[in-house]
């Protein structure tokens, strides 16, 4: 018995129409409160939308407050709301049950015969007729209706389910018209497990399966009949038969399968189901099948031997990480085999190179296995293999929470440092380092990093909490961020127009104006960092060009005065990209005029020698290049002459030799001059050789003096008239001495004895000398 006060509290609980209207009954149980239930239905009734609704409604009138009169006036509403068959098979259902209007009750449920369309529906007001009505002949009519709409062994089985609760034999009647679908093996077998379901009908379930027995063709069919044979008329006998037919036409892997799955589930017969299993083995590709069959041949056979032939063709299927994790999962739980998972997870590692396959294997090693070793060294690789930041981030994690190898962690987290550019990465490294490492100075360092590499308002702030979060003594600190956050806030409106230009930005022209502007008005270094950064990484992405670098530098010794980036820069040029020596020597100069790092330039000098010192293909060329640089460019005349002593010792011809003696007369060593000179000249074998030589000599802007010298001693190792009257004729082209050539003329007249000898002389002499052409 619920009092009032008890039903109040319950109300305020209430949000349908079906809860009011139940309280509502409630208050109507003795002791009655007729007031409380009226007042309930009330509300109930202005909540009311649905024909349901106005059913609850009015049964409270009728059952509870015995008012006929409102309570027709609401099925009235009620019926005004229906639309489909169900909705007014509700309301003439609560009608034929609570009101006098019989007639009224039974022309609502034959609307909704009318109107029914599924088989559940003409089942539920096929119901409603034969026990609210008592209408035999409706109640028929509608199943006959629901049997048309059979269309499968499912519907004729839902059909009996629904009638074998009040009546077993009409339920028979309308299952035995399905027997006229069953026409394939499959269908037969779904027909006789109902048989077994619905009438425990053995015999008759038989007699079904056996009407198809001679259609089988195929193991998967025979499979299917012994199953039946088995679950529905439990006849062993028969099954086997069934089974021992299907496997004399097992022709593949799946049809084996099929047999040993059933000689199995049917009978536990484990030696038929490995035979099988063995035959089938083969043909079976799909990696996940292989794991279940595995699975269950471990598990539930105990055949330890034959499902790890099942697991080794699961692998030789396998590639990624994941499924060769899952396999080696797979072992450990089915089989207890951590020695056999060991194996799978060393084959799985040696073909990975991806950090995050690496990691997951890693941790499942761990974890399975407690093999910290072994999961070290996979880290170790995953490390190894690193491209991106945020890998970085995930191993530091994985091996100082899951290895617990602080040191091992500690040099993933200086990778990581090295690799982070933006303010949340290197905040990401100092919050890692706090959390794993406990390092609290180590810490400090890397947010102070983060804190000098913010270029926007939110880095700002997230730089901000941090500090003020993990350094909440350090005032110092506090103040210097509180005052940078109040820069960026201040001036948001000028950094979002930066930014806006930024990302428009394609072109190093572009990036420098933009610092230059940036740097004039906000003088935010910051940002300048990360605007020269970008643009070095467009560099970087395009065909070289040094010029373009230089510029760069120069931007960022102009705004930053940081020589390390120019420096790091310079090293990056010279080892990646360089491959010109003008383009090294152009890199050289500025490195020791412009940006003040003569000791940077040394370096790569020394490197390039080295270089070249374990080069089998270099030459004298490359050892005097690199003199002229040491000597033009680094002031360093001793060690200049050392590298031309270098190139002497090499193999090369009379023009490397005329330019080291040119070098030589550079550094002022007149010996070393001359020795390099007369080596030139004693090369030399025809005119033409001597006057390419004189002129490569006046290139090197070597005295006229000297080149007069060094060819004049060419005419006496010319062999050969021609080779001297060539060589007299290069006295005019080159040097235009026509009084010496005269000379020279002269002395060589009397070797031209023939006709032909004597014209092509007089010819030179004429055109040459005298310049006479006709």
């Amino acid at each position: 018995m619920a009092t009032k006060a008890h039903l109040e509290a319950r109300e305020a609980d209430c949000k349908s129409v079906e809860e009011y209207c139940a309280l509502a009954l409630e208050a109507l149980q003795e002791p009655k409160d007729e007031d409380y239930a009226k007042s309930l239905a009330d509300t109930a009734e202005g909540l009311c939308s649905l024909p349901a609704d106005y059913v609850f409604v009015a049964e409270v009138h009728l059952k509870g407050l015995g008012d006929k009169e409102y309570a027709a006036d609401m099925y009235e509403e009620a019926e005004d709301c229906c639309f489909e068959a169900m909705e007014f098979a509700v309301v003439g259902h609560s009608m034929a049950l609570y009101s006098d209007d019989k007639e009224k009750a039974t022309e609502l449920l034959e609307n909704a015969a009318n109107d029914a369309k599924k088989i559940n529906e003409f089942l539920t007001i096929a119901g409603y007729v034969q026990s609210d009505l008592g209408n035999e002949v409706l109640a028929k009519q509608l199943l006959e209706k629901v049997e048309g709409l059979c269309k499968e062994i499912k519907d004729y089985r839902n059909l009996a389910e629904n009638l074998i609760k009040d009546d077993k034999d009409s339920a028979k009647l309308f299952f035995i018209k399905g027997d006229n679908l069953v026409d394939e093996i499959d269908v037969a077998v779904e027909y006789a497990e109902a048989v077994k379901a619905l009438f425990d009908d053995k015999a008759w379930a038989a007699e079904v399966l056996e009407d198809v027995e001679d259609d089988a063709q195929f193991t998967k069919e025979f499979v299917k009949l012994a199953n039946g044979f088995m679950l529905c008329c439990d006849d062993k006998e028969k099954a086997e038969e069934m089974m021992d037919q299907g496997k004399d036409f097992a022709m593949n892997g799946e049809e084996n399968i099929d047999l040993a799955k059933a000689y199995w589930e049917l009978f536990q017969n484990k030696d038929s189901a490995a035979e099988s299993y063995e035959k089938g083995l083969n043909d079976i590709n799909d990696k996940a099948q292989l794991l279940v069959f595995a699975k269950s041949i471990a598990s539930e056979m105990g055949n330890i031997e034959l499902a790890k032939k099942f697991y080794a063709r699961a692998e030789s299927k396998m590639k990624g990480a994941k499924d060769l994790a899952a396999l080696a999962q797979a072992v450990i739980d089915d089989l207890d085999d951590k020695v056999y998972a060991s194996e799978i997870y060393d084959r799985t590692v040696e073909g990975l190179d991806a950090p995050v396959e690496l990691s997951v294997i890693a941790a499942d090693i761990i974890t399975n296995l407690a093999d910290k070793v072994k999961a070290a060294a996979i880290y170790r690789k995953a490390v190894d293999n690193v491209a991106k930041f945020d890998a970085y981030i995930v191993l530091l994690t994985e091996v100082g929470l899951k290895l617990g190898d602080k040191d091992f962690a500690r040099d993933i987290l200086f990778l990581a440092e090295a690799k982070a550019v933006t303010t949340p990465e290197m905040l990401q490294v100092a919050e890692k380092t706090i959390e794993i490492l406990e390092d609290t100075a180590l810490a400090e360092k890397l947010f102070t990093k983060a804190e000098e590499i913010v270029t926007t308002l939110d880095e700002m702030k997230n730089a901000n909490a941090a500090v003020k979060k993990h350094f909440p003594d350090n005032a110092d600190w506090i103040k210097r961020v509180d005052e940078k956050l109040e820069k960026r806030v201040a001036n948001q409106d000028q950094y979002d127009a930066y930014q806006k230009i930024e990302e428009k930005a394609v072109t190093l022209k572009e990036f420098m104006a933009l610092t230059d502007d940036m740097m004039s008005t906000l003088k935010d270094p910051y940002y300048a960092r990360k605007l020269l950064t970008s643009a070095e990484a467009l560099l970087d992405s395009q065909a070289l060009n040094t010029d373009n670098y230089f510029k760069l530098m120069t931007s960022v010794k102009t705004h930053l005065d940081d020589n390390e980036w120019i420096q790091n820069t310079s090293k990056k040029l010279i080892a990646d990209r360089i491959d010109f020596f003008f383009d090294f020597c152009k890199l050289s100069k500025n490195l020791v005029n412009v940006f003040d790092l003569k000791d940077l330039a040394a370096e790569s000098i020394v490197d390039l020698e080295k270089n070249y010192d374990s080069d089998a293909n270099r030459t004298a060329y490359n050892y005097c290049d690199l003199a002229k640089v040491v000597n033009k460019i680094m002031g360093d005349n001793q060690n200049a002459r050392r590298l031309l002593e270098k190139a002497g010792e090499l193999e090369s011809d009379y023009m490397c030799k005329a330019y080291m003696g040119a070098l030589a007369h550079e550094l002022g060593d007149e010996d070393m001059k001359s020795k390099y000179l007369k080596e030139a000249s004693a090369t030399c074998q025809t005119a033409e050789q001597y006057q390419a030589m004189a002129n490569r000599l006046k290139t090197l802007k070597m005295g006229d003096d000297t080149i007069r010298v060094i060819y004049a001693d060419g005419q006496s190792n010319l062999a050969g008239n021609e080779q001297k009257l060539l060589w007299a004729e290069g006295i005019i082209s080159i040097f235009d001495d026509r009084e010496w050539a005269a000379r020279e003329y002269k002395v060589i007249e009397g070797l031209f004895n023939s006709y032909e000898e004597k014209d092509r002389y007089s010819t030179s002499k004429k055109q040459r000398l005298e310049q006479i052409y006709f």
